[in-house]
């Protein structure tokens, strides 16, 4: 398993639950159909938000430990900060 994926939690890798089916073609059925599928739908958005918040986050991580150790190597040095 890749590293990347090692850090992500498993509630966030489920796939979205099927849409539900109306039970027949009334318009109360309709309806409730209408209002569970989009419930799901933002059930699955909200962990594909938070998914891909993860991984964005898990980049920039890693892209600053590759682009560091290589600016120190050429001796590079970050300025000191100010104190707060």
């Amino acid at each position: 398993m890749p590293a990347l994926a090692r850090g992500v939690p498993e509630v966030l890798l489920l796939p979205c639950a099927p849409l539900p089916e109306a039970r027949n073609s009334r318009l109360t059925s309709l309806i409730e159909n209408h209002v569970e599928s989009a419930q799901l739908y933002h059930e699955c958005s909200e962990r594909h938000e938070a998914l891909a918040a993860l991984v964005r986050t898990m980049q920039r991580r890693t892209a600053q430990q590759v682009t560091q150790p290589a600016s120190r190597a050429r001796g590079h040095h970050a300025p000191p900060q100010e104190p707060r």
